[in-house]
C-alpha cells in the first residue's frame, strides 16, 4: 500500500509539473503576442503617378496538395486587401480556368510548380497551357519558356527539395525568401517553443522567424555577376493542416511581391499586368508581416533625365544616379549593394546616389533592432537589381 501511495504521489507531481510547464509555455506565448505588432509607416508624400499591386505568389489549392478550393483562397486574398494572387498547383496541366468570379480585383493568375531531378521549378507568365512536363529540370524550364512563361527556382536552400544544380540554364529568377523554407529549416526546439505563439499571433511569429536569407542572397548575387536573374519570394501556402491552422489569409498577406504599374494599365486590370511585371522584374519583395509596405521606388536616372526601373538592363554611361524613395517605419535604413558587395548605408529614404562605376545595383531596407522586439535588425524590403552594365556585356544580360 505504501508503495502504491508513493507511485500515486509521483504521478500526481509529474502531472502537476507538466501542467505548470504547459501553463508557462502558453503564458509566455500570450505575453509575447503584444510585442510582435505590425509597424506603422511614417507618412510621406506619394507621387500622384505612383501605383503598385501587392500580391502573393507560390501557393497551392486542393487541386493538388493544398487545403482549400481556389475560390475560397481568392476570398481570403480579398479579405487581406491583396491585389493579386498567383496559384502554383502541381498538376499535370496548367489550368487557366481556375476562378470564376465577376470581380475585377484581386486578379487571379495561374502559374505552376514542378518537381524535377534538380529541385522544384515555378512557372509564371504563361501565354498558353502545357499538357505535361518532363522530369528533367532543363527540359521543364525549356517547356515553361516555350509556353511564354518564365522559370523560377523554388526554395533553393530548403532541407527538403532544395535546388542542386545551378549549371542548368534558362531560368529567369530564384526565390530568396520562402515561408516553407524558413519553417522547415528552423531549429526543432525553437519551432516547438514558438508553436503556441503562432496560434495567437501568426503574423508576428512569421515576422519573428524570418531572418535574412544569407545563403540564398550570396548565391543570387553570384548568379547576377554573370547574367540577369530576378529575385522572387513565395509564401508556399498550403492552408490549414491542424484545427484550421495555419490559415491562408495571414500567410499569403505576410510575404508579398509588389509590382509597380501605372494608371493606364489599371483602367482595365487583367492578369497580364501581373505576368508582365513578373517578367520585367519591375517589383520588390516585402516582409509585410513586419510592416505593410506601400510606396517604394528604386530607379536609375541618366544624365538626360531618362528613368530606368528595377529589372532593366542599362548601358553604362557617366552622369547617372540611383534614386531611392520609400515610405517606411521610423528608423528604417537602406543598404545599397553593388555586385553583391555592401556599398553604403542610407539613413534618409529619399535620396539620389551618383554612380561612378558600372555594376549590378540593388537595395535592401532594414528595420533596426531598437524599433522592434525581435532582438536584431530585421530585413523588410529587397529590390530587384538595375543592371548598369558596360556596352560590351549588354547582350550577356539581355538573354
Amino acid at each position: 500500500m505504501r508503495k502504491k501511495g508513493l507511485i500515486r504521489k509521483l504521478i500526481k507531481r509529474s502531472l502537476l509539473g507538466l501542467v505548470l510547464i504547459i501553463v508557462l509555455w502558453l503564458g509566455y506565448s500570450l505575453y509575447t503576442v503584444s510585442w510582435y505588432q505590425p509597424l506603422e509607416l511614417v507618412r510621406v508624400d506619394v507621387p500622384d503617378e505612383y501605383y503598385e499591386l501587392r500580391g502573393a505568389v507560390h501557393l497551392h489549392s486542393n487541386r493538388t496538395d493544398g487545403a482549400w478550393e481556389p475560390v475560397r483562397i481568392y476570398r481570403a486574398a480579398k479579405e487581406q486587401y491583396l491585389d493579386f494572387l498567383v496559384l502554383t498547383d502541381k498538376g499535370k496541366a496548367v489550368d487557366f480556368e481556375v476562378a470564376k468570379t465577376e470581380e475585377k480585383m484581386p486578379l487571379f493568375v495561374v502559374g505552376t510548380e514542378r518537381q524535377t531531378d534538380a529541385g522544384h521549378v515555378l512557372g509564371y507568365g504563361f501565354t498558353k497551357g502545357i499538357e505535361e512536363f518532363p522530369r528533367e529540370a532543363a527540359r521543364t524550364i525549356d517547356a515553361i519558356r516555350k509556353a511564354g512563361g518564365i522559370a523560377v527556382i523554388a526554395h533553393p536552400n530548403r532541407r527538403k527539395n532544395g535546388w542542386t544544380d545551378y549549371s542548368i540554364k534558362g531560368y529567369s529568377g530564384m526565390e530568396v525568401l520562402n515561408f516553407s523554407e524558413v519553417v522547415i529549416n528552423m531549429n526543432r526546439r525553437k519551432a516547438f517553443l514558438m508553436l503556441p505563439q503562432a496560434f495567437f499571433n501568426l503574423r508576428g511569429t512569421l515576422a519573428n522567424i524570418t531572418d535574412y536569407p544569407e545563403k540564398n542572397m550570396e548565391k543570387w548575387d553570384a548568379l547576377n555577376k554573370e547574367r540577369r536573374v530576378l529575385v522572387f519570394c513565395g509564401t508556399d501556402a498550403h492552408g490549414p493542416k491542424f484545427l484550421g491552422f495555419p490559415p491562408y489569409g495571414e500567410v499569403i498577406a505576410g510575404l508579398n511581391i509588389h509590382i509597380l504599374t501605372d494608371a493606364e494599365q489599371l483602367k482595365h486590370p487583367t492578369p497580364q499586368i501581373v505576368n508582365q511585371g513578373l517578367k520585367e522584374g519591375r517589383f520588390y519583395l516585402a516582409l509585410d508581416a513586419l510592416a505593410d509596405s506601400w510606396y517604394f521606388e528604386f530607379k536609375l536616372q541618366t544624365d538626360s533625365g531618362k528613368i530606368h526601373h528595377m529589372g532593366d538592363v542599362v548601358s553604362y554611361r557617366k552622369g547617372c544616379s540611383l534614386i531611392l524613395r520609400a515610405a517606411a517605419p521610423e528608423g528604417a535604413y537602406a543598404k545599397i549593394i553593388k555586385d553583391g558587395e555592401h556599398l553604403t548605408d542610407v539613413r534618409t529614404l529619399n535620396c539620389s546616389i551618383p554612380l561612378e562605376e558600372p555594376g549590378v545595383y540593388r537595395t535592401e531596407i532594414w528595420i533596426p533592432e531598437h524599433k522592434t522586439h525581435y532582438g536584431c535588425d530585421k530585413i523588410w524590403i529587397i529590390s530587384n537589381p538595375i543592371y548598369f552594365i558596360k556596352k560590351s556585356r549588354i547582350e550577356q544580360y539581355s538573354e
